[in-house]
């Protein structure tokens, strides 16, 4: 893959600001029906292993694709693109990341029902082991994530050292707000792995963690 336009750093791109994340998502007709939408990518990173910090931009980092895990898919809906941004006027199958041994699933459209024998299905998940009194609020997301702890760490003490290391990443101020009213997630949301870094201004959002949608 290419190297960034500032860092010349291969590696996956990400930002604690949702405003930096919604600006680098490529805004999408994707049902067809002349509605853009965005996706972010929300991540769990190792913050020992940030090759590159940038202040300029929107606060960006840099990080080998092994030392991120992605948690959470945010769909910005009826999120069109500004005057003079780039935007993505279809979607095409082809180029759609499909899980290995697993069918292409059929195009989707908001105005038609499933297919037959293709019903809507709904999954749970459950929560992550551990969590238990020290679970963080949506908002609070996203938590860096502390690199491995010693072999010899008992269970219980590996949890009370991750649960500490979660909370003390955690940045507490106010949250912010989206245009809706409602409180959006802070930062952390992986903008793009390996291909060159977008200028300011709109890139490819999750495609990758973009990667966009």
């Amino acid at each position: 893959s290419e190297a960034g336009h500032e860092f010349w750093e291969k590696g996956v791109y990400c930002t604690r600001k949702v405003e930096t994340a919604r600006q680098y998502a490529r805004a999408q007709n994707v049902f067809g029906d002349g509605m853009y939408h965005r996706v972010i990518l929300e991540v769990l990173f190792n913050p020992r292993a940030v090759r590159c910090e940038r202040e300029r931009g929107g606060n960006q980092i840099v990080l080998p694709s092994d030392a991120v895990s992605l948690q959470g898919v945010r769909f910005l809906p009826n999120c069109p693109p500004e005057k003079g941004e780039e935007r993505l006027d279809g979607w095409s199958d082809e180029l759609e990341a499909i899980s290995p041994g697993c069918p292409r699933p059929g195009r989707v459209s908001p105005e038609e029902p499933p297919e037959a024998g293709q019903p809507c299905k709904v999954s749970f998940h459950p929560k992550t082991p551990g969590s238990g009194a020290h679970e963080l609020p949506a908002m609070a997301l996203p938590a860096l994530l502390p690199p491995p702890l010693a072999p010899s760490c008992s269970a219980e003490g590996r949890a009370e050292e991750l649960a500490a290391a979660v909370l003390e990443s955690v940045d507490w101020g106010s949250p912010l707000r989206s245009e809706g009213g409602r409180d959006a997630p802070r930062g952390g949301s992986a903008l793009r792995e390996g291909s060159s870094a977008p200028h300011e201004g709109g890139s490819a959002g999750p495609g990758r963690a973009q990667e966009g949608g």
